[in-house]
């Protein structure tokens, strides 16, 4: 656990729960989701672990990011157009 980017406490703070959401909010990249599989130890019943779901969560996080940038760049430019 010392190893782990976020260090232990992210690690401790989900032990011994479903740490599915949690771990898709953190944005691993493509080799943490490979790594994660040495370090599973189980399925909760009904979480869907597909790469595809995972791969669609990281595609639907960039849409929303670029939709904000949009919003705000529109948001300053008429709020400070003379």
């Amino acid at each position: 656990m010392s190893k782990h980017p976020g260090g232990p406490v992210v690690i401790e703070g989900r032990a011994g729960k479903d740490a599915t959401k949690a771990f898709e909010l953190a944005r691993h990249p493509e080799s943490a989701i490979k790594a994660r599989e040495q370090f599973q130890i189980g399925l909760a019943d009904g979480v869907d672990t597909s790469e595809d779901r995972l791969k669609d969560t990281s595609v639907f996080n960039i849409t929303n990011l670029i939709v904000a940038i949009l919003l705000a760049a529109l948001a300053y430019y008429f709020y400070t157009k003379p």
